[in-house]
This record gives structure tokens, sequence and C-alpha cells, in this order.
């Protein structure tokens, strides 16, 4: 059912009350209308003047079928007045099969007409609307339509009048060639996600091959591959909720968050939990989070050290988010995969980390030797040396309890001694650089035994267990 479909089947039921969350007036006018027109039904929309209550006198005079549109009048909840009149309304609105929709970008009403009025969540534009936008602009600038669909998949998690504008632009600043390439309308679409506050469409440009080790979460991320398909549903199979990565800092996790995107072909987000806390109303901007995610799924949001935000007092802002987002985790349907990564564990609520919230938790520890040895190939290739060329397992050897992101340290460290002599990387370089590196696990070896001991029965290996795989080797 959409939503038009449902706001109908209301007023037919005798509701007398309903909330539209949506910024997009002018779409959410217009499709009511031509729903209302298609079934008889009038539709008066207004607009609050300065006198909320004269607003309120007029859509008392109606007589149904009919539906009263009514915009901004949610700044006036907090006035005691025009909450009694509303209240007053409502069973007399249902008498005459009124329908009072009040249409609101944020998704909050007053405790008192909590059990009167329905909320209703208008949806950003689908796919099918935006594909008709690009094909209208492309038709429009006498491009073809080869790329209709890519570029439509791209405007994905806009209004649908900040899709207008993006073409709009794309056309004015690049030309008719502009609607033919995807990459520019989703460069051009992450500065207007960016204006949602907290979230921010990142270029997923990283891989699974730039992390080194944690090969039990790639065997899971690969079992996975299809698992968002249409075949998968067919099968039964439900779309992937998400992981929680937790573990030693520096260990490949926000990485790893990186690289999912990219293995599986998503679109990837990150949602800013700190720049989130700080708006004026965090609630409603997590609301708005949601639809946007929601509207470019299948996507991957990202949210890196979620502790630290919802670490602090439960009992106000962040109790709410908490509750908001734990809900979601449970109730979506749209395939969202999430992925939290944490460093303090003992900071997690347990409402986050207890099973059932995310797939699986993952524990990303210090690498093993192994497992350096790749990183250090990985980190030297990036870079423009031949890991062949070096002695990589002499290099794991020496830098036992080193992190991924301090081996990292080391090979770019080596590289300044090199180029400040001007002269190719060598190993003595690469030696230097290990004396010089004192790992975490030296000053933080208390609290990196108390991380494992947490992962141990509540969190699954990121990395093969290596002396295990070696037994079954020699066997």
């Amino acid at each position: 059912m959409s939503w038009t479909e449902e706001i109908l089947s209301m007023l037919g039921a005798g509701f007398p009350l309903v909330q539209l969350v949506s910024y997009e007036e002018t779409r959410v006018e217009r499709e009511l209308a031509d729903a209302a027109e298609a079934a008889g039904v009038q539709l008066v929309s207004t607009s609050t003047t300065a006198d909320p209550l004269e607003t309120l006198v007029q859509a008392e005079s109606h007589e149904g079928p009919c539906i009263v549109l009514v915009k901004d009048l949610h700044p006036h909840f907090s006035n005691h007045q025009v909450i009694r009149r509303i209240r007053d309304l409502v069973p007399l609105l249902s008498d005459r099969r009124v329908l009072l929709a009040l249409l609101s970008p944020l998704p909050e009403l007053p405790t008192e007409l909590v059990h009167d009025a329905v909320m209703v969540d208008v949806p950003l534009p689908d796919l099918g609307m935006l594909e008709r936008l690009a094909g209208a602009a492309a038709q429009k600038a006498g491009a073809g339509d080869a790329q209709v669909g890519e570029v439509a998949s791209a405007l994905r998690g806009l209004t649908l009048e900040e899709a207008r504008r993006v073409l709009a632009k794309l056309l004015v600043v690049h030309g008719v060639g502009a609607l033919e390439s995807p990459a520019r309308v989703l460069e051009e679409k992450k500065r207007l996600v960016r204006t949602v506050g907290a979230l921010t469409i990142v270029e997923p440009d990283r891989s699974l091959d730039d992390l080194g080790g944690a090969d039990e979460l790639k065997r899971w991320l690969d079992e996975r591959t299809r698992a968002f398909s249409e075949e998968a549903r067919q099968f039964g199979l439900p779309a992937p909720r998400g992981l929680l990565l937790a573990g030693v800092q520096g260990c490949g996790k926000s990485l790893a968050s990186r690289a999912i995107a990219s293995y599986w072909s998503l679109p990837l987000a990150r949602l800013d939990m700190g720049l989130l806390m700080g708006l004026a109303s965090p609630e409603a901007a997590l609301h708005e989070v949601f639809k946007v995610v929601e509207a470019m799924s299948p996507a991957v949001l990202w949210i890196d050290e979620i502790e630290k935000v919802l670490q602090v007092d439960m009992r106000g802002a962040a109790g709410r988010i908490l509750g908001s987002f734990v809900t979601w985790l449970s109730e979506k349907q749209t395939p969202v995969f999430t992925v939290a990564t944490a460093n303090d564990v003992d900071l997690l609520p347990a409402e986050l980390a207890r099973k059932g919230r995310f797939d699986e938790i993952f524990f990303f520890d210090l690498p093993d030797g192994r497992d350096r040895a790749e990183i250090f190939s990985i980190h030297l290739e990036q870079r423009g040396s031949d890991p062949s060329t070096f002695d990589t397992e002499a290099l794991a050897s020496s830098t036992d309890h080193y992190s991924g992101s301090e081996i990292e340290q080391v090979v770019v460290g080596a590289l300044y001694r090199a180029f400040a002599a001007g002269r190719p990387l060598e190993a003595r370089d690469l030696q230097v650089a290990v004396s010089e590196t004192v790992p975490l696990y030296k000053t933080y070896e208390e609290r990196i035994k108390a991380l494992r001991e947490w992962a141990r029965g509540r969190a699954r290996p990121a990395a093969l267990e290596r002396r295990r795989l070696d037994l079954f080797e020699k066997e």
C-alpha cells in the first residue's frame, strides 16, 4: 500500500487526525491531490497563518469526504490552546468524515495527541520516480537514455526537488554529457546529503585486498555476496542486517567497513554520531538519516566508534537515540547493512552488544605473524615497492604485538627516511623504523588482554585461529 492509499483508507475508516512526515511539501501535496481526485475526495490545502487557531476553525467548516492538509502547524505545538482546539476537533472530524492531515518535517507529536493521531512517514522518491525524472531531463536536453537507470540509482536518497536541482546544475556546468555520467551525479549528491547534518556519502575506495588478515570475516562476507538479490529472497533468506566490529584500536575495523561496501558494490553512507548528538533535534535528524539510507538501499551504513556517544547519560537524548537505533536495527525491512565499530567494548550498552541486534559480532585482535607479513606486503605494494624484495617474514617477527596501523606507520616512516636520503627504500630503513616505534600493546597490555577476555564467548575472531590451522595442516 502506498502512503496515499494509506491516507485514503484512514479517511474511509473515520480516522480524524494524521501527521505526514516529509520535507517535500510540493510533492506531498501533488501526490495527495492526484490520489484524492482519483478517489472522488475533496482536498483542501492550507498553510498556518499567524493565528493557528483560525486555521483550525477553517478546518472545522468542511464536510466530508474531505482531507484538510495543514502545513506549518508543528511550530505551534507548544501552544496549549492549539492542542486543546485539535483535541476538541477530533470527535467532530470523525462524524463529518474529514481527515486533518498535518504536514511536518519532524516526526514529533505532542503527548496529548499521541493516541488521536497516526504518523505516516512519506518515503523519499523511489527508483521509478527518479528514472522518470532523469529520463525527462535527458529527453529535454537531447541526451541519450542509455545511462538513465544508473543516473537515477545515483540519485537515490534525495528528495525529488534535490534530484531535479542536481540534474539542472550538472547540465549547466557539464552539458548534456553529464546525464550520461552517474559518477558526476554521485559526486554532486554527496554535497547535498552532507546537509542532512550527520550523514555523509563516502566513496568505498578500499577493497578487501587492502585488509591484511581478517580471513574469517572475508569468508563470512563471501558467503553473503548474493544475499541482497531477489533470488535470495525467493530462497527464503532475509537480507543481511549488519555487523558489530569490536577490538583493538588500529587493527582494521574502519578499513573493513569501507571494504565491505566495495566488495558488495553497494553505496556507503557514514553516520557521525557525535555530530548527530550536537544537533538541535538529534532524534528528528536520526529519523531523516534512516529515510535517506533506506531510500538508497541496498546500501551500507557505517557508524564508527559507536560506543563514544552511546555511553553518555542514557536518561537523556542518548538514551532516546539508542532506543530508536535499536528498534530500527530490529525492525527495518529495507536492505540496509549496518556496520558499527567499537574500540572500548566496556562502554557498549547491553542492548546493542547482545546477539540479535547484528548478524554477527567480529573481534579484531592484534595480527599474528602471518597476518603481519601480509600487512607489510600490502603497504609496501601500495606505496610502489616490490614486497618480494624484502624479507616480510623477518619484519613480521620483529613487530610482535604491532597493530595493522602501526605496521603502516613503520612503512611510511621508512619511506620518509629513504626519501630524505635520496634513494630507494631499503631493508635497513624498515628496521630503523621498527626500532623507533613503540606499539600500543606496551602501554595498554592489560587493556588489550581485557578486550580479549570480553570477546571470548561473545564474538567471533575476524582472523583465522592460526594455531588450529597449523595443527590441521600438519595432520
